[in-house]
């Protein structure tokens, strides 16, 4: 719905003018692992989605998502996943039309953000999933 797009591009300004400390570089796969640094990303933003692919709630916002992707051209979403194993994860991947990240649980662990079912997870939990967080330019959230 038009309303849950408007809601979702102002939470993604709103975590963009956030500063968590600057992110180095993000490895994904796709036609083979690559390592996005923070020259990669020089004059537009990335969106880590951290998602899983049993999860209703997800699966409810991905089409939201998906269509602010689609709208902001000048964004690259990277899916980190919650899903129970890499075969799942590169499926779903492969079906949001997005890189996977690589190192998840680093990321995960980097910025609070995992699925209930991953309590192994160290750190203190900011959100669960569905959530995004948009990093600028110089790797900032």
């Amino acid at each position: 719905s038009v309303k849950a797009r408007v809601w979702l591009w102002l939470l993604m300004c709103a975590a963009a003018a956030l500063s968590p400390p600057e992110l180095k570089a993000v490895r994904v796969s796709g036609s083979g692992d690559t390592e996005l640094s923070p020259g990669d990303l020089a004059g537009h933003r990335v969106g880590l989605y951290f998602g899983a692919s049993w999860c209703p709630a997800c699966r409810n916002f991905e089409p939201s998502l998906v269509a602010v992707r689609e709208a902001l051209q000048s964004m690259t979403l990277i899916y980190v996943s919650s899903d129970g194993s890499a075969d799942e994860a590169r499926k779903r991947s492969e079906a949001l039309k997005m890189p996977l990240a690589v190192e998840a649980k680093t990321l995960k662990e980097r910025f609070g953000i995992w699925a209930g079912r991953e309590r192994s997870l160290q750190g203190r939990r900011r959100s669960g999933v569905p959530a995004i967080v948009v990093l600028g330019p110089t790797g900032l959230e």
